[in-house]
């Protein structure tokens, strides 16, 4: 298992390197070659010696070697191409005409609608009469009518160019669009033709979901009205479009936004309740099976962002360990997904909330949950160790890396976790029930759906008055100047050490704080401070 748990970060380590010391390609198949001849010397001289048991640990570095090439021409093989025909080399050219299919949701503002274009033919240039087939993607950004719909068959007239940032915005967005694997746009093109409708039975089922989505969002804020209703279907389907400016600046003063993110919790919570439902009419491998699918279902409709798809990955690899009957490694299951993930699109190692969706999930394995296991934390209340243990894990592995790209750090996180994580759980677990009767039965029996929603509205209140509380105090956060990502390096790398250096001293740690929980002092102060928070919450 140590040779497995080494290869991803190789594999993952080979896409970083390759982009940031513009690793040759040449030198990358070569360590390739030498990798695989390491890899079956190593085999042979454990079956010629008959020591098989030792060839996990003399095949490690050459697994390892070559995850870090094969990683490395990963990220070679999604770089776009130049060659004469290729998308890129009829950018920044005259007009081209274009065919080519509606492939995402579009979004539409009030001035302008933009979505991806899986392209068909090309028209070099746009008054040519000869297409030429190609292939890729680009984004388009036009007027924000006549609205276009997945699947759509369009001709356009434009002019292709390679994305440039915006000037006078801190935001990414060559780097955003690159991460999505597009790397051409067409800004407001100069004609816009509908060929067709409903061109891929994929991108139909898309625009189902789509819709699917409207309804949810319309039923959840039909039971849950107001502020409450916007932050709960921000928090279990991902539009946070309801949730006000002063709410969401409060979420972020507390270093609770990941509380509205869909993240691992959002999964767990959906499999399970599906599992508590089907457990009591089907037998468990059909159950599992629908889990998966419903699984695979939810993660769509929320959007498919980077840390959904991660969660949801680690979802399903759990749910497939049930179903083959192995047990399930946390640690394994989120390397995999890691895996899966850079294998399809390496660019996303740069997504934001991939990064910081992969290191709070670290921090719950490697920190949350060995600690769970100290005589001294199980004598604790169930909320409080959650909600301590989980904050704890996540702001030790998150914080840094946050400051970094938001330039914000908070002083009240640790406190506002911890009182506002345990109505997570409460929330989207009524919240799921809420819509769920609203959907069944709504229609002629709303008492169901409006009592779920009234239960789910109480928790709502408490944690956006929770929120507000920590983030009106005056030493709530404060903004930090830009600095230089070698600190990250730094930090991470002593964190590393002294996890690596705790295993020893585990027992010693144990032994202190054990001593401690027999002190009626420690629990005393504890339940006092608590207590004042409540008030504090509740009254003011």
């Amino acid at each position: 298992m140590a040779a497995l748990l080494l290869v991803v970060p190789a594999w993952l380590a080979g896409i970083f390197l390759y982009v940031v010391l513009q690793l040759p390609t040449a030198g990358l198949a070569i360590g390739f070659a030498a990798g695989l001849l390491l890899l079956l010397y190593a085999y042979f001289y454990n079956r010629r010696y008959s020591y098989l048991p030792g060839l996990a640990v003399s095949a490690a570095l050459p697994l390892c070697l070559l995850a870090f090439c094969l990683g490395g021409l990963r990220m070679n093989w999604a770089e776009p191409s130049r060659e004469p025909g290729s998308l890129l080399s009829f950018a920044n050219s005259q007009e081209v005409k274009l065919v080519g299919v509606v492939s995402s949701e579009p979004v539409y503002t009030e001035r302008s609608g933009s979505y991806r274009l899986n392209l068909r033919q090309i028209f070099a240039p746009a008054n040519s009469a000869n297409p030429q087939i190609i292939s890729g993607e680009v984004f388009v950004r036009g007027a924000a009518r006549p609205h276009r719909q997945s699947g759509d068959l369009l001709e356009i007239v434009g002019k292709l160019e390679e994305p440039r940032e915006i000037s006078g915005d801190n935001f990414p967005y060559r780097d955003w669009l690159a991460r999505q694997g597009l790397f051409v746009t067409v800004n407001y093109p100069s004609s816009t033709r509908k060929i067709a409708t409903e061109q891929d039975f994929f991108l139909t089922m898309a625009q189902w979901f789509t819709s699917l989505r409207v309804g949810a969002t319309a039923n959840l804020q039909q039971f849950v009205p107001g502020e409450e209703g916007g932050l709960l279907v921000g928090m279990l389907l991902g539009d946070r479009s309801g949730i006000g400016p002063e709410l969401n600046k409060a979420f972020r003063d507390t270093g609770t936004s990941h509380i509205v993110a869909i993240s691992g919790s959002n999964i767990t919570i959906v499999i399970g309740l599906v599992v508590f439902v089907l457990g009591r009419f089907v037998s468990k491998k059909p159950t599992l099976i629908i889990t998966l699918l419903i699984i695979a279902a939810y993660v769509i409709l929320v959007g498919a962002s980077a840390s959904v798809v991660r969660a949801g990955l680690m979802g399903a690899l759990s749910l497939g360990g049930l179903l083959l009957g192995r047990e399930y490694a946390a640690l394994l299951g989120l390397e995999a997904s890691a895996l899966i993930m850079s294998l399809f699109q390496p660019r996303v190692i740069w997504d934001v909330g991939f990064e910081l969706s992969f290191l709070a999930t670290l921090g719950l394995i490697i920190i949350a949950r060995p600690l769970e296991d100290w005589k001294f934390v199980a004598k604790w209340p169930p909320l409080l160790k959650e909600g301590l243990l989980i904050t704890i894990a996540a702001e030790i592995m998150v914080l840094p890396l946050a400051a970094f790209y938001f330039h914000q750090i908070s002083f009240v996180s640790l406190l506002a976790n911890v009182f506002a994580v345990p109505a997570l759980e409460a929330i989207m677990a009524v919240g799921l029930i809420a819509a769920g009767f609203g959907w069944i039965f709504g229609g002629w029996l709303p008492i169901l759906a409006v009592g779920a929603g009234a239960i789910v509205w109480i928790f709502l209140v408490y944690l956006i008055g929770t929120v507000e509380f920590f983030a009106s105090l005056p030493f709530a956060s404060t903004m930090l100047p830009t600095f230089s990502p070698i600190w990250l390096f730094y930090y991470y790398a002593l964190l590393g050490l002294l996890i690596w250096l705790a295993r020893d001293s585990q027992k010693r740690w144990q032994l202190l704080l054990n001593r401690a929980a027999t002190s009626p002092l420690a629990y005393g102060g504890l339940v006092g401070i608590a207590a004042l928070i409540w008030l504090l919450i509740l009254f003011f």
